[in-house]
């Protein structure tokens, strides 16, 4: 589990930027893997695209958050974007957005009782693993052992798929109390934001404690989590302090922040430039490691980044540990023109959009 920031404000405990008099950092250093997946990307323009077109006429909805990012959230809520994990209490017809890491199964049913008009914006990654899951039990007649976070969407939405034939573990000492009949196949799937790290131990405790336990070769961590952590990796021997741009509620960006801390190094994650707490450069502070989590979008990155090239320190742009594959998600521009169009030819007496 995502242990507690040790220091600094989160959203909703915001402490004010004070100008430090000793600031020393003398540079920072840009992780060349950084930044927005093309997941969240994908989510995140869809949601405007939808937001921009009915703002001015209806709410739009979400069962949960789209993204793990506050300051993403924040400005869709301005738009009209309104979260409502019981989709019972979303009017019939609604204009619908799921997220990128996905939905349970009983959403998808729900919304089409519901007539709901769904823009479907789960990330193809989270859409493969769940593919592979359904058909490990329906074709291959597995019990899977799901390695996932408790409580995260994407671990909740792949529980919902199955739940008597999928078992989930989060660390080793739950692999230990796992029992199943010798006659039982087995197999072990992911969720996509884990650590290397994490997901290793547990998967050799599988392997040792269930030799015949399938372990698919092609892991299911996403390319993009994998490779802004191994980016902060390689910036950890030559800094004094790691800063990570992502909500607490970005089970990736804070696996970032805690491999700072495995290495006794400070390390926090904030969204605003408004949270970084002065107190953390202290005069022994000089080397600064700097990156984002898959959910934190482009402005804000660099928003953070100028609050410390503002008192002087000096950004290094690194190259990218990792080539990441040029992977594309079409985007459904006739179902956008088709919205448009709807709004363009409602009567002008149908706008109940009421201003503030």
């Amino acid at each position: 589990m995502v242990e507690e920031q040790p220091h600094g404000p989160f959203a909703g405990e915001i402490a004010p930027s004070e100008e430090v008099p000793e600031f020393s950092v003398q540079k920072v250093f840009v992780a060349g893997n950084i930044g927005m997946c093309v997941g969240v990307r994908n989510s995140l323009r869809m949601a405007h695209e939808v937001t921009d077109i009915t703002k001015e006429h209806e709410d739009v909805y979400a069962p949960h958050e789209l993204v793990h990012n506050v300051v993403a959230m924040d400005k869709l809520s301005k738009k009209r974007l309104k979260i409502q994990p019981d989709l019972l209490q979303i009017p019939i017809g609604s204009k619908v957005i799921f997220p990128a890491h996905g939905t349970s199964p009983d959403d998808y049913k729900t919304a089409q009782e519901r007539n709901f008009t769904v823009f479907d914006t789960v990330c193809p990654i989270v859409t493969g693993v769940r593919e592979r899951v359904k058909n490990a039990i329906k074709k291959g007649g597995y019990q899977v052992v799901y390695v996932g976070v408790e409580g995260h969407r994407e671990t909740e939405g792949m529980m919902g798929e199955d739940p008597h034939n999928i078992t989930l573990v989060q660390t080793v000492e739950d692999v230990e109390e796992l029992s199943f009949d010798d006659e039982q196949p087995l197999i072990a799937y992911s969720q996509t934001t884990l650590s290397g790290l994490e997901l290793a131990d547990v998967m050799k405790k599988l392997r040792k404690k269930f030799p015949s336990m399938k372990i698919p070769p092609k892991r299911d961590i996403c390319f993009a989590a994998e490779s802004r952590q191994l980016a902060v990796i390689g910036m950890l021997d030559i800094s004094d302090l790691l800063l990570i741009v992502g909500s607490k509620t970005s089970h990736n960006s804070q696996v970032m922040r805690q491999l700072g801390e495995m290495r006794r190094i400070p390390s926090y994650s904030i969204d605003y430039p408004h949270q970084i707490n002065p107190s953390w450069f202290s005069k022994d502070i000089r080397f600064v490691a700097f990156s984002a989590g898959a959910s934190a979008e482009d402005d804000t990155v660099n928003a953070n980044l100028k609050w410390l090239t503002d008192r002087g320190a000096e950004a290094e742009f690194l190259e990218p540990i990792v080539k990441e594959p040029n992977v594309t998600i079409k985007f459904p521009e006739e179902r956008i023109e088709a919205l448009r169009a709807e709004y363009n030819n409602m009567p002008h007496h149908l706008n109940l959009f009421i201003e503030d």
